[in-house]
């Protein structure tokens, strides 16, 4: 089977989508000659010399094929600065705004010390950096990959970004606010940037796919993935602070939530609560506890009050009944 280049796919989708308008099919009689035509055009490039598809050699089919096929007009040099302006903000707010920011909170901890922690172990950081380099790949056209892989990318990526995205959210107004005095506030900002753009490249790259059921099979297991990846890695966090939450409530349910806890935990998130600011700005919580606080007390961090209503040595307490060691043994996170 012949490699397609992108410039070639790319021109194919439009050309399936100006045919279908030519025809005036609507609907499942649209997808329909989209496959027939498709399965058609595919089985004449096989029978071509040469082993890629490339653009000219597509428009000579197309035009052997299709009695009033009309090859595209060039580009005006101004939808061609158009597509230079596009292009430079894309890959800005999707690759190298996301990198630079990683990478300056993997070495100043800046969100971590004042908010949450969006990079507690290697595996965090990984998973972020993934959706800069998939956004960047799908920029260059996926080179190399299939409709399927594609659109892996693109959910994956997408899916990533949106929940990141969601993390800062609560805090946007304070990263308006940082960016008109400061500028700062443009790190915080990066995650719900960087998800607008993947959303947008995800949606242009399945446009210009013209195997877009694989596209969007690709997405949606993209999508799936996400969702694993994030139970792999915040599930048992999310776990430990909600059972956490519980215990420290003093009710009847705080003796269930300990046994739970005994059972199974999250260290690394049951030593971070002990040592996290009961309120106010500088919590400094994980992703979990941020989380909890979100949707239990969005106002704790502007100093409405403690999370889980409990101090540190409620929480140092309840690490000791479930792990049986002192806070004081163990070397601080």
């Amino acid at each position: 089977m012949k490699n397609w280049t992108t410039q070639a796919e790319q021109r194919l989708a439009e050309y399936l989508k100006e045919r279908t308008a030519r025809e005036g099919f609507e609907g499942e009689d649209a997808a329909e000659l989209k496959d027939d035509l498709t399965r058609h055009i595919h089985e004449e490039a096989e029978q071509s010399e040469g082993e890629t598809v490339g653009l000219m050699q597509l428009e000579n089919l197309l035009g052997r094929l299709d009695a009033g096929y009309c090859p595209p007009p060039e580009k005006p040099v101004a939808d061609q600065k158009k597509a230079g302006a596009l292009g430079f903000w894309t890959w800005t707010f999707g690759v190298f705004l996301p990198i630079g920011v990683l990478i300056l909170e993997m070495f100043t901890s800046l969100c971590g010390g004042i908010f949450f922690n969006p990079t507690p172990t290697w595996w965090h950081a990984a998973w972020i950096a993934l959706v800069p380099g998939l956004n960047a790949w799908l920029i260059r056209g996926g080179k190399g990959g299939s409709a399927v892989q594609r659109g892996l990318a693109a959910g994956f990526g997408t899916m990533t970004a949106t929940f990141f995205a969601l993390l800062f959210l609560p805090i946007i107004h304070l990263s308006f606010f940082a960016v008109i005095f400061y500028g700062i506030g443009l790190l915080s900002l990066s995650p719900i940037l960087a998800a607008l753009v993947s959303w947008k490249i995800s949606k242009v790259t399945g446009r210009d796919t013209p195997d877009r059921r694989g596209f969007g099979r690709g997405w949606k297991t993209g999508a799936v993935a996400t969702v694993m990846v994030l139970l792999a890695l915040e599930g048992p966090s999310l776990w430990t602070r909600v059972n956490l939450a519980t215990a420290l409530s003093g009710d009847e349910q705080s003796e269930p939530a300990i046994s739970r806890l005994r059972a199974f935990h999250s260290e690394r998130s049951l030593l971070n609560a002990c040592y996290e600011r009961e309120s106010g700005l500088g919590k400094a919580t994980d992703i979990s506890g941020w989380l909890v606080q979100t949707f239990t007390n969005p106002l704790a961090f502007f100093g409405a009050g403690d999370t889980d209503g409990a101090g540190s040595e409620s929480r140092r307490d309840v690490y000791f009944r479930v792990t049986g060691k002192a806070i004081t043994a163990v070397k601080p996170p």
